[in-house]
């Protein structure tokens, strides 16, 4: 007969630092509540996390906007977790999700001028005094002119 399953939470907090470590975090949840009580409600959804290390409490913002206003209220949040201990807090700008973009994909080789752009890099070149920026104009639309399938067959 099998032995019945246990739930991976009682697993870890069996095992002595895994159950100190969720022990710790459940202290910062419950922390985190509490700052998130004390925060001006604008800030609230910006204050994404809180760690606390001895007597330094951090708190973890969204954005380095947000991060400067809560550095104005270190003091008072000191004043408000001292009997918890806390005799100093620190910020840190951890980015969410939310506002990132997804890099960029690389969609192969570049495409090349439009043959309106060459033109005009070509005319531009034959107006220009200098013959080394005339030069160089003249190399930039050629090498960047866009190529026909029947002009790369040759």
């Amino acid at each position: 007969m099998r032995a019945p399953f246990a739930h991976i939470r009682d697993l870890l907090r069996n095992h002595r630092t895994l159950g100190e470590l969720l022990e710790q975090r459940q202290r910062e949840f419950g922390l985190l509540s509490a700052v998130h009580a004390r925060l001006p409600e604008s800030m609230r959804k910006h204050c994404l996390d809180v760690g606390l290390d001895e007597t330094r409490l951090t708190l973890y913002l969204d954005s380095p906007a947000w991060a400067t206003r809560a550095r104005f209220l270190a003091g008072d949040l000191v004043d408000a977790f001292g009997e918890r201990g806390i005799h100093e807090v620190c910020v840190q700008v951890r980015p969410g999700d939310a506002g990132r973009q997804a890099p960029p994909q690389s969609t192969g080789p570049t495409r090349g001028l439009t043959a309106g752009a060459v033109a005009h890099l070509l005319d531009a070149a034959d107006h220009l005094q200098d013959p080394d920026l005339r030069e160089i104009f003249r190399r930039f639309a050629q090498r960047h002119a866009r190529q026909t399938p029947e002009e790369k067959k040759d």
